[in-house]
């Protein structure tokens, strides 16, 4: 199918097939056409979860010709329908604060839980409502510590039967993760930028995000402001 093809290079060396999971999510593959396209196969690129090291890496399907694209990416994709439900659910309804534009392979997230503290994670997108890896507290010691006490007193109450991983988080925690919030608008009928949480500046570092964008993952030592 020609009506899957997206886009496609003025000089015919690469085009961009559309698919369509079975949730309605939209997937780009990119595809290179070799110069000796029919005798070489071609290079396929598309956003699926990829674990980091030492996880092995994923290897993408080759397809001989632009008609088996559809099909072998099409069942590659449905491998991490699940995966992708669990994490459409937390973007929907946390305050992601990193990756601040996260792809179909993200695998990590870090969640706002208040002013104080944060929650890093990495969902295995093999078993993707399993307890994740790598959990992380980061944020002011008492608060951090507060959630790594509740954490190891609830985990034997993680049920991957029976809640998300946002819910399952939750109720291990004893947390709701606030949702981000939207700009007000303003007077002149644009957005405003609304001082929230995330962008209070901390009194003596002065800043929410390093000069690099990231989220900092160390805390201010003062005790009057402890963030």
């Amino acid at each position: 199918g020609w009506h899957r093809v997206h886009d496609m290079d003025a000089s015919l060396a690469s085009l961009t097939v559309r698919l369509e999971d079975s949730q309605q999510r939209l997937h780009d593959i990119r595809v290179r056409i070799p110069a000796e396209y029919l005798r070489r196969p071609l290079q396929c690129e598309v956003d699926v979860p990829r674990r980091a090291p030492p996880a092995p890496a994923l290897v993408l399907p080759s397809c001989a010709s632009l008609a088996h694209v559809p099909a072998v990416y099409g069942e590659l994709l449905e491998r991490y329908v699940a995966f992708w439900d669990q994490m459409d659910d937390i973007d929907a309804l946390c305050w992601v604060l990193e990756p601040e534009h996260p792809s179909r392979a993200d695998t990590r997230r870090r969640l706002f839980i208040n002013r104080f503290s944060s929650v890093q994670f990495e969902v295995d997108p093999q078993a993707p409502r399993a307890l994740p890896h790598d959990m992380r507290f980061l944020g002011a010691e008492r608060e951090v510590a507060a959630l790594r006490m509740r954490f190891n007193e609830r985990l034997r109450e993680w049920d991957e039967s029976a809640r998300s991983v946002r819910d399952n988080m939750q109720h291990v925690l004893s947390v709701e993760f606030p949702a981000r919030r939207a700009a007000a608008p303003s007077e002149k009928g644009g957005e405003e930028k609304m001082e929230t949480d995330e962008h209070v500046e901390c009194a003596v570092c002065y800043s929410y995000r390093t000069p690099t964008g990231l989220a900092p993952d160390f805390v201010c030592q003062n005790t009057r402001c402890a963030r």
